[in-house]
């Protein structure tokens, strides 16, 4: 019985693992939405969706941000066009990054 007990207990830690880790990314996701209010622009993306991105969209770096429940600020990124544009970008923001 005691093996029963220990395998359902282990699969509800996993399975508490998995909601925390989707938790998580909501979380930022909410702060990333709020943080376009204070950075008065229409769109901010976080670093890992900037990555991903790759070449085919240039970003200007916003100002890393304190936002509740993470230890560093978040860093986040304002598109500003296609990776083949080079003109001006966000004045709230720092020199493109491609």
């Amino acid at each position: 019985m005691l093996y029963r007990e220990a395998h359902v207990l282990l699969d509800e830690l996993a399975r508490r693992r998995e909601y925390t880790a989707i938790g998580d990314a909501a979380n930022v996701a909410a702060r990333i939405e709020r943080l376009t209010k204070l950075h008065d622009v229409g769109i901010l993306v976080s670093e890992e969706t900037r990555r991903r991105v790759g070449h085919a969209i240039r970003f200007s770096p916003a100002p890393p941000t304190p936002v509740p429940g993470k230890a560093e600020p978040l860093q986040t990124y304002v598109p500003v066009g296609d990776g083949a544009e080079t003109n001006a970008h966000s004045s709230t923001a720092g020199p493109p990054v491609t």
